[in-house]
């Protein structure tokens, strides 16, 4: 199977002791059902994972808006983690 990362988002306050991410990817699951899958944790922790099973195709892209504008609106940013 494989992965591909769609985005890639990081929260880092020092003042706060927060170091997180945040990583939406695609995927698919053994009977070939696209899968969008969200990972996050604090950076350098394994990671939490929730897989979704959308209906359509279609209601990828809504998804994957959805999930930006929350990320944003959290104090999220793009950026890269090395775990």
């Amino acid at each position: 199977m494989n992965q591909v990362t769609l985005g890639q988002w990081t929260s880092i306050d020092p003042k706060r002791n927060r170091f997180r991410y945040y990583r939406v990817s695609l995927t698919e699951d053994l009977w070939k059902n696209t899968c969008l899958v969200k990972s996050w944790g604090r950076i350098g922790q394994a990671p939490r994972r929730r897989y979704y099973w959308p209906k359509a195709d279609e209601d990828l892209p809504q998804l994957l808006r959805t999930t930006i504008l929350r990320r944003e609106k959290r104090g999220y940013r793009i950026g890269s983690t090395s775990h």
